[in-house]
């Protein structure tokens, strides 16, 4: 995470994937702490696809993130909240 935060301030496109990787890790430690964390890596994915131009990629992400985990309802409720 060292290395993604470094890199996204003059290169995102390298630091998106890294965060997009700790998305997934984080949800897969299956806390609520770790869920509020996956949320904050989540708006920090959706900055940089909007600073790459890439926003319309962000609810196509975002559906297959929830998809994904499904079954953790607290981490759902936490992607609700979130207005996403």
């Amino acid at each position: 995470m060292e290395l993604a935060s470094r890199r996204e301030e003059d290169h995102p496109a390298d630091a998106l994937p890294i965060y997009q990787q700790a998305v997934e890790r984080t949800v897969g430690l299956k806390n609520n702490h770790a869920y509020e964390d996956a949320v904050k890596l989540l708006r920090k994915v959706q900055r940089l696809m909007d600073r790459l131009g890439r926003s319309e990629e962000f609810r196509p992400y975002l559906a297959s993130v929830r998809s994904a985990h499904k079954p953790k309802r607290t981490f759902m409720k936490l992607l609700d909240n979130a207005g996403w």
